[in-house]
């Protein structure tokens, strides 16, 4: 039998929306298995919480919650374990904006305040972690109720899907200042693109994702501008019922839709010059009752 190597190099988070806490694991880079940090009990946050993001570096941990709040841990390189930041947690302004996600862009933290009808942005501070709320504009308007967030990986752009009036969704689209954090509109917002469930962005920062109610549709993105190009192919490339993200593999080489409602997930070549998703043989594969959200490494 082959023997593995026991070294602890990474770590993994889980957020329980029911309980208040992260609970946090160490991976074996051998076998792949987990081992239960903190005794097997969960890290406290506020309740409800809803999405995480680290930081640049790795080093802190940021958390939204139901309670309207952002809660901000450092981590032991050593053991992995959280540490609440004695300024944590932060309250995010307005009146109950409801925090969907955050996502991190540079050295900043942004909120969907689904309550708030906007994104809210923090500052985090270099070797701290700790956060500061606020830059010129902020909060920004969406359309009502935005759920989602994506930034590319160089921090250029953010996108948000909401809810809308219509009930059928729109994008808002913004670009991003690395040095101040602030965010400007794109001409026209919100979009009016159809969207039903999680907006994603491609590892190379060049296509959009959009979930709508049967399929995918992807859309070229200029990291100038944050303009929108044509949908590529004209169509939403078809997946299956309720697709509810669509996630590229670190290469840019396939594309996978987590399918809700249809317990499936459908397989893509993708080809990251076009952004032409062509289905592999044999998809789409079953995969549980309601296959949600989907991580590649």
């Amino acid at each position: 039998l082959p023997s593995f190597p026991t070294r602890r190099s990474s770590d993994l988070y889980v957020l329980d929306y029911g309980s208040a806490g992260i609970y946090g694991f160490s991976i074996n880079q051998g076998d792949g298995s987990l081992t239960a940090l903190n005794g097997g009990s969960a890290f406290a946050t506020g309740n409800y919480p809803q999405s995480l993001a680290f930081d640049a570096t790795g080093a802190y941990l940021y958390v939204a919650t139901g309670d309207n709040t952002i809660w901000a841990y450092s981590l032991n390189p050593s053991t992995g374990a959280l540490g609440a930041l004695s300024s944590s947690p932060y309250t995010i302004s307005g009146v109950n904006p409801n925090p969907q996600q955050i996502v991190r862009a540079g050295n900043y933290l942004y909120t969907a305040d689904g309550g708030a009808n906007s994104v809210d942005v923090f500052a985090i501070t270099p070797g701290t972690g700790a956060l500061q709320e606020g830059a010129t504009g902020s909060p920004y308007p969406t359309d009502i109720g935005p759920y989602s967030l994506t930034s590319d990986p160089s921090g250029a752009v953010l996108y948000t899907a909401n809810a809308a009036a219509s009930g059928n969704g729109s994008i808002s689209a913004f670009t991003i200042n690395p040095s101040t954090g602030v965010l400007a509109p794109v001409a026209g917002n919100p979009l009016p693109i159809l969207v039903a469930n999680e907006v994603t962005i491609d590892p190379q920062g060049k296509f959009l994702f959009v979930t709508e109610t049967s399929g995918v549709a992807v859309y070229p993105i200029n990291k100038s501008t944050g303009v929108l190009g044509a949908l590529v192919a004209g169509l939403p490339f078809a997946a299956g019922s309720n697709p509810y993200i669509a996630v590229a593999d670190p290469t840019d080489s396939f594309v996978y839709v987590g399918n809700d409602q249809s317990a499936n997930v459908s397989e893509f070549t993708f080809n990251a010059l076009t952004g032409f998703l062509a289905p592999v043989t044999g998809s789409p594969m079953a995969a549980g009752l309601y296959p949600d959200f989907i991580a590649i490494r």
